[in-house]
């Protein structure tokens, strides 16, 4: 009938990441009231990891403390307040870095990465830090 159909998995593929995270034996005793979330990028992914977050946690009272690094952020030394946390934050008890930077495709992502990721280990007294990478592999498709 010449109609098209529309279906985005990558909702279902992020939300399907999460919760094996957040279902997973390693969080087991981590309050997860106290979950801070670090998005790196500025993309469509981040967005659609954003929605993921929401639809995880839409019946729950506590929402994680999330927060947005671009590359523009990235490119150039990160200031404290960055690092931190803006104002009072609740102690955190789990840190989830989501990087959504094509790393693989080019250097200064992979060293935005890093940057990011030495960041938060040094400022972080977190007990439990769980690294998410997005893949971004060349691949041929025919």
């Amino acid at each position: 009938d010449l109609q098209w159909h529309i279906a985005n998995t990558d909702i279902v593929g992020c939300v399907s990441a999460l919760e094996r995270i957040f279902q997973s034996d390693r969080l087991t005793g981590i309050s997860k009231d106290h979950l801070k979330v670090v998005l790196l990028g500025g993309g469509a992914m981040m967005k659609t990891y954003s929605v993921a977050l929401n639809l995880c946690f839409e019946k729950n009272d506590h929402k994680p403390d999330v927060t947005v690094w671009t590359r523009a952020e990235l490119e150039k030394p990160l200031p404290q307040q960055l690092v931190q946390g803006r104002g009072q934050t609740p102690p955190v008890s789990c840190l989830l870095l989501i990087n959504t930077l094509p790393c693989g495709t080019s250097a200064a992502a992979d060293e935005n990465a890093l940057r990011a990721l030495h960041a938060l280990d040094a400022s972080s007294a977190t007990h439990q830090k769980i690294y998410l990478d997005v893949g971004y592999l060349k691949s041929n498709t025919k």
